[in-house]
């Protein structure tokens, strides 16, 4: 996120703040290539590339990614907001 950060500048959150998940987990992204800038539902929240959940992301939302291309994942509906943290399960 830092070198996100360095690259894009700071990312700015809507009039009702942060109130969506803190984080939420993407299932089914086996396909996407970790990289700086993805769109997940098309809100560009910070991202983190994994091969297993980690344990402090186990009580998170999950959604399942339907479609990857080089700068965004699809998904349903998933409650984010650009504070939100993507926990990119890619196996």
């Amino acid at each position: 996120e830092a070198v996100r950060q360095a690259l894009d500048g700071a990312r700015e959150l809507a009039a009702t703040g942060d109130a969506g998940a803190s984080v939420i987990v993407v299932d089914g992204a086996a396909g996407a290539k970790p990289a700086i800038g993805y769109a997940v539902g098309g809100v560009h929240g910070a991202t983190i590339f994994v091969a297993e959940l980690p344990a402090w992301a186990s009580g998170a939302p999950h959604v399942t990614a339907s479609k990857i291309s080089a700068a965004s994942i699809s998904v349903g509906t998933s409650g984010a907001t650009p504070a939100t943290l993507f926990v990119i399960v890619a196996k």
